[in-house]
């Protein structure tokens, strides 16, 4: 037998090994929240999940061998998105327990600060008093510390809640589902479908307030770059607008959720929905060519701002067309023609006043 190797014995510890180099040993099956801990105490922002051996996990997660372990806050995106999520799931069984008759829709993000905007329906609009009292049973809820229990459930019995508490959209959506088993989460004796990982308790959801924004309101939670704190909230006017006139159409169309879009997919209906959207999308660009072609005599450039791939180039180029038919002849100039390979890059730092020529 080599001198390097021996019969082992099965160890009593496992190991957990940290970006930084540092180790830390516990029993198998020790939850991943208990070694966070240990390793980073009571620093801010606060550890929320984990990256186990690459992977995202919650800090439920057992660590049953030797591993490489990233803790993440929220000043992480992964770290941040459990953080809403369980957040919303607060919200939703505070609010219920406040006003057993409302639901809860949480519809789109409101503000760069880091906020939900939400409607409730079932319920008249809530007032910024009757917010306050949803808020402080939210914060006594955080303050017990209560579990957040995973479970995964039969797909019927899923359903059957669902239908019990009136969520037929819930119901339509679980109808496409290939699996037979749903993961649910329970807070005070509410079950719920989340779609991804929750904290381990309501105690790490220190950082939230609610605004009324009629007729909805807003949840608000601390943004990445300042994971402590709440930003001024600064909202978007013209942007509501538009996620308000998107929620009308989809409305119409019958298709304001998941469930109901899978419904109408299968019913064959996907053509009829483009050519809806596409007529919608173009009679917008006649709007906004019409507004420009009326002020032609002021208006010399038109800048369109947008993500990457969101859609800025194609965008230019139909209203391009629309300009054309008001008379106009525009000339659409995209800034990723001006891009050069990153080895062409330069590199030499500018100063105020310098001259800086693109090629």
């Amino acid at each position: 037998m080599s001198p390097q190797i021996t019969p082992g014995q099965p160890r009593e510890r496992v190991q957990a090994r940290l970006p930084d180099g540092r180790i830390f040993e516990a029993p198998p099956g020790t939850p991943l929240a208990e070694i966070v801990r240990v390793a980073n105490g009571t620093a801010e922002p606060p550890v929320v999940a984990a990256i186990l051996n690459g992977r995202l996990c919650e800090l439920t997660t057992p660590l049953n061998g030797d591993s490489s372990l990233t803790p993440l806050t929220l000043a992480d995106a992964d770290g941040m998105r459990v953080y809403r999520r369980s957040l919303i799931f607060l919200l939703v069984v505070a609010a219920h327990e406040v006003f057993p008759e409302a639901e809860i829709f949480v519809e789109h993000s409101a503000t760069t600060a880091g906020a939900y905007y939400c409607e409730v329906r079932g319920h008249l609009p809530f007032t910024q008093a009757e917010l306050q009292k949803i808020e402080s049973r939210m914060r006594e809820i955080a303050a017990a510390d209560e579990p957040f229990v995973k479970t995964q459930a039969p797909l019927s019995e899923a359903v059957e809640i669902f239908r019990a508490r009136g969520e037929e959209d819930k119901v339509r959506l679980m109808a496409h589902r290939q699996k037979n088993t749903l993961v649910l989460y329970s807070l005070r004796g509410h079950r719920d479908y989340l779609q991804g990982y929750m904290v381990p308790s309501t105690g790490y959801l220190k950082t939230f307030a609610l605004h009324a924004f009629p007729p909805g309101f807003m949840l608000q939670f601390p943004h990445s770059a300042r994971p402590t704190e709440l930003a001024p909230i600064t909202p978007y006017p013209k942007l509501f607008e538009v996620f308000e006139e998107a929620g009308h159409w989809l409305d119409r169309l019958g298709i304001r959720s998941v469930g109901a879009l899978n419904d109408a997919i299968v019913a064959g209906r996907l053509p009829e929905i483009s050519l809806v959207v596409e007529a919608l999308h173009e009679s917008r660009l006649s709007k906004i060519a019409s507004a420009i072609a009326d002020d032609r005599d002021r208006i010399k450039v038109v800048l369109i701002a947008g993500p990457s791939s969101s859609g800025k180039t194609t965008f230019s180029k139909r209203l391009a067309v629309q300009l054309l038919a008001h008379g106009l002849h525009p000339f659409p100039l995209s800034l990723d023609n001006y891009f050069v390979d990153r080895e062409q890059t330069p590199r030499e730092s500018y100063r105020p006043g310098d001259r800086i020529v693109a090629y």
